[in-house]
């Protein structure tokens, strides 16, 4: 028997434990065996999520036996949602809230759907709604926050952001997600310690969540073009999980504020950290590189390259080496360079065909003129203007 304030979560939990199991061959049975018990419709449509149009013309079929109930409309406004039909979705969730006014999960669904849709006021309305009925919800004093976030009410958000934590008792998941969206809220009001303080509590209860969350700060805003802020929102990813889930790119753009900020001692620091980390040593020093050679610290750059060619055996880095003492003025050591890259003709011929003529002319800029074509076949002339057949010359194997 379906009791006023019954959802579909509970309305499918009970006939799972009545059944014992839960599958559509068993709910059918138990359709056909009770034929006016809106109960084994609205569960057979929750198991439907899977082939929603199905789903959609089971709960159609099913409200021409039974009647409208708040429980299939329900069940229809999640078939629509999955189906991206917001507007029909919208519509159900309506329906089962007027079917039956204590309906607090349909609340829910809607007002999650409207956060989803961007429309922030009438969400509130129903947070608001859904904590006056049963205030002990914290996920509806999220929802409510992510409302007034999103209009503008940094104030609101935060006061409500602490009703959640008041209420979320030891559900570390939810805990979390009050973390990071008061996080958030904070990065909002220029209180950079308060964000930082909070995505180490959200790290502590859902690692996962915080980590997604605080890289999305630390983008916005980079894109906002604060970059005091990025920049502190990176160190604090990168103390948090200094493998960065394994992206590089986060050690080259800390690194890159650094170089533009002259701390060329904490670009030295922070790619340590990675290394020592697990992360792999050669794209680090690759990227760490280009931190060097953007911040015009050329020297560095050019001692990174020779490590890193130690390191990996890679030549092809002689090449950045060659264009790098060309710019300080180090004749002896783009010598030096040309000098082995000129050993491994391949090499020359992938750094030709990747980088076209500077790369032809950086190599040979103290030999004969030579001819630049983007590819050349074996009986060609040599790129490098020997007047030599290519395969006898740099195209050697």
């Amino acid at each position: 028997m379906v009791m006023e304030g019954d959802s579909v979560i509970d309305v499918v939990r009970g006939l799972e434990t009545k059944l014992g199991k839960l599958d559509l061959e068993t709910v059918e049975d138990y359709i056909k065996q009770n034929p006016n018990d809106v109960e084994g419709y609205a569960t057979k449509a929750i198991l439907l999520q899977q082939d929603v149009p199905a789903g959609i013309r089971f709960v159609e079929e099913a409200e021409a036996k039974v009647g409208e109930s708040h429980l299939l409309s329900h069940a229809k406004g999640l078939l629509y949602e999955k189906a991206g039909d917001r507007d029909k979705a919208l519509d159900s969730f309506k329906r089962a809230i007027e079917s039956n006014p204590l309906n607090i999960e349909a609340r829910m669904s809607l007002a999650t759907l409207l956060n989803r849709a961007k429309m922030y006021e009438e969400a509130r309305k129903y947070w608001l709604q859904i904590i006056e009925l049963s205030p002990e919800i914290s996920v509806a004093w999220i929802g409510l926050a992510r409302s007034e976030y999103s209009l503008g009410d940094n104030d609101r958000a935060l006061k409500h952001l602490n009703a959640a934590l008041f209420t979320v008792g030891d559900n570390r998941e939810i805990r979390g997600a009050c973390y990071n969206n008061r996080a958030e809220v904070h990065v909002a009001m220029n209180n950079l310690e308060g964000a930082l303080a909070d995505f180490d509590s959200a790290y502590r209860d859902d690692s996962k969540s915080a980590m997604s969350r605080l890289k999305k700060a630390a983008n916005d805003a980079a894109f906002s073009h604060d970059f005091d802020t990025a920049q502190r929102l990176a160190e604090k990813l990168i103390q948090l999980q200094p493998n960065a889930d394994g992206e590089l790119g986060w050690y080259l753009n800390l690194g890159l504020l650094y170089g533009s900020k002259g701390q060329v001692d904490k670009i030295d620091r922070l790619f340590d950290i990675g290394i020592n980390s697990g992360l792999s040593a050669v794209g680090l020093l690759d990227h760490k590189g280009m931190c060097f050679l953007r911040s015009g610290y050329l020297e560095k750059a050019i001692e990174n390259y020779e490590r890193l060619i130690d390191l990996s055996g890679n030549n092809l880095y002689s090449f950045n080496i060659i264009m790098t003492a060309d710019a300080l003025g180090d004749k002896q050591k783009a010598s030096k360079h040309r000098r082995i890259l000129k050993k491994y003709p391949a090499l020359v011929a992938e750094l030709i065909s990747r980088y076209g003529p500077i790369a032809a002319k950086t190599i040979f800029s103290s030999e004969k003129k030579y001819t630049y074509k983007k590819k050349v076949g074996r009986d060609e002339l040599c790129l490098c203007g020997s007047d030599k057949k290519y395969k006898n010359c740099h195209g050697r194997t």
